[in-house]
């Protein structure tokens, strides 16, 4: 939008007073735009988890705001989903872009380094189960992408001038 006035007073009392209407919008549009970016993410996270075996990790999975800040978490089983364990991870993560900034630098070697190899643990029902790992779904890297990628169209939206 383009402001037009004169120099007369009322002319840049008016200028002055969409200006202010403007500011005072200011809160509100960031909250919108934090909302937003926010729902683009969950949904990004929810839709890119993948494999689902309790649905644990899925229903951690929240937006939460206040006022012009939020962050979108994910519990549960999360961090093994995001980096992968055992062997596969070994095969996988090396490519994760945010590996090392995590430290996640030698999966499989806790224990004594026995996660090298394939090991058990014992599922929802009781059961022994025997596994390689899980390789790498970076769920939440690709979310915090995807957000990346939309933030300054959303901005621009929540912004203008109108």
């Amino acid at each position: 939008m383009i402001i037009r006035c004169n120099l007369s007073s009322q002319s840049l009392r008016n200028a002055a007073d969409i200006l202010q209407k403007y500011a005072d919008s200011l809160p509100k549009r960031a909250e919108t735009l934090v909302r937003n970016l926010g729902e683009l993410g969950l949904d990004s996270a929810i839709n890119g988890l993948g494999h689902i075996d309790t649905g644990d990790t899925l229903n951690s999975i929240q937006f939460n705001q206040s006022g012009n800040s939020g962050t979108v978490t994910a519990g549960g089983a999360a961090v093994w989903i995001e980096f992968g364990t055992g062997v596969l991870a070994n095969a996988s993560s090396k490519d994760h872009p945010k590996r090392s900034e995590v430290g996640a630098v030698n999966w499989g070697e806790y224990g004594h380094g026995l996660g090298k190899g394939r090991w058990w643990f014992i599922n929802k029902d009781g059961e022994k189960r025997w596994t390689d790992g899980i390789t790498m779904n970076p769920f939440m890297y690709n979310a915090s992408q995807d957000m990346r990628r939309e933030i300054e169209r959303m901005a621009k939206e929540a912004f203008r001038f109108d």
